[in-house]
C-alpha cells in the first residue's frame, strides 16, 4: 500500500491519498496514516483545509475521512484510469477538514509519531 499529500489545492490545503493490497485491508492502516498525514499538513504545514477525495462506491475509503472528523461537502463526477488505456467516468465523494474544524477531530488526537527520511521527528 501507499499513502500520500499533494499541493493540488493550491499553497492553503491539502490532497490526501490512500491505497491498501487487497489482503492489508480492514487493519487500520489506512486510517492511520491519513491521520498523520492529516496531522502534518495542519501542524507542520499550516494549511487552512485538507480534503480526502474517494471512489463513491468504496465503501471502506469513504469510512476513513468520516472516523476521523472530515466532512463530506461534495460528490462529482471524474474521469479516472481503470487500465491502459482505458478512462471512465466515476462519482467521486470529496471530504473535507479545516483549520477550524481540525482541532476538535479524531485526526488532531491520533496518538502517532512521523518523522522526516533525515529521523528528524515531525511529529
Amino acid at each position: 500500500g501507499g499513502a500520500g499529500v499533494h499541493r493540488t489545492l493550491g499553497l492553503d490545503g491539502r490532497t490526501l491519498s490512500y491505497w491498501l493490497a487487497a489482503g492489508q485491508v480492514g487493519r487500520g492502516y489506512a486510517t492511520e496514516a491519513a491521520a498523520a498525514l492529516t496531522r502534518l499538513a495542519f501542524e507542520h504545514d499550516g494549511v487552512g483545509r485538507v480534503e480526502i477525495h474517494v471512489d463513491a462506491d468504496n465503501v471502506r475509503s469513504s469510512a476513513v475521512p468520516a472516523r476521523l472528523g472530515f466532512r463530506l461537502v461534495a460528490t462529482r463526477r471524474r474521469l479516472v484510469n481503470v487500465g491502459v488505456p482505458q478512462l471512465v467516468e466515476r462519482p467521486i465523494r470529496i471530504y473535507r477538514l479545516t483549520a477550524v474544524t481540525y482541532p476538535r477531530s479524531a485526526a488532531a488526537g491520533a496518538r502517532l509519531e512521523a518523522f522526516a527520511r533525515d529521523g528528524t521527528r515531525l511529529l
